[in-house]
């Protein structure tokens, strides 16, 4: 989840609408803000949560909100992506085995890592530079799955291909 409280919640939205996900801009959030100040929050695939309507994702505001920035810049939708900075994403995913300690693997990948405080609020976030890595396990699959969000698509890749090598090698140890 991210959470935004902006008074220009319309550009802020869409400003990551228009990148490949929304954890880049929000990467030190903290979810729980959805049930304190935070007005508005959303997920990674698109679905915003005004808690000022309801609690559940509403593609609708979303359309709303998008519509009403396009109205108030007076621009085409063209105009306003070029005005955002642009990230790509990497998808992959670990099968896991019933010997497969995920917990140990997620605290071991963390602790590879700690000189970058990841975020273990919901698996293990790394931040880079430039790009970011998210591990998890899956709550509906026997999976872990990895995310990645670079400047290029190649490097998403690579990313996602360097973490999950790396996750099979600690499993496997």
């Amino acid at each position: 989840f991210w959470s935004i409280s902006f008074p220009k919640k319309r550009n802020f939205i869409f400003g990551i609408l228009f990148t490949s996900s929304f954890a880049t801009l929000t990467s030190r959030s903290c979810p729980f803000l959805f049930w304190t100040v935070a007005p508005e929050q959303g997920e990674g695939n698109g679905g915003i949560i005004d808690p000022q309507l309801h609690y559940g994702r509403d593609a609708l505001i979303g359309i709303a909100l998008f519509l009403s920035l396009l109205t108030e810049r007076k621009c085409a939708v063209s105009v306003l992506k070029a005005s955002y900075p642009q990230y790509f994403m990497g998808k992959g995913k670990i099968a896991l085995t019933p010997e497969i300690d995920v917990d140990a693997v997620l605290k071991a990948m963390e602790e590879r890592y700690k000189s970058h405080q990841p975020l273990t609020i919901d698996g293990v976030k790394i931040d880079f530079d430039s790009s970011w890595v998210h591990l998890r396990k899956s709550n509906t699959e026997p999976i872990i799955r990895v995310y990645t969000e670079a400047n290029s698509q190649a490097t998403a890749d690579a990313l996602c291909q360097r973490f999950s090598d790396e996750l099979l090698l600690i499993a496997r140890q």
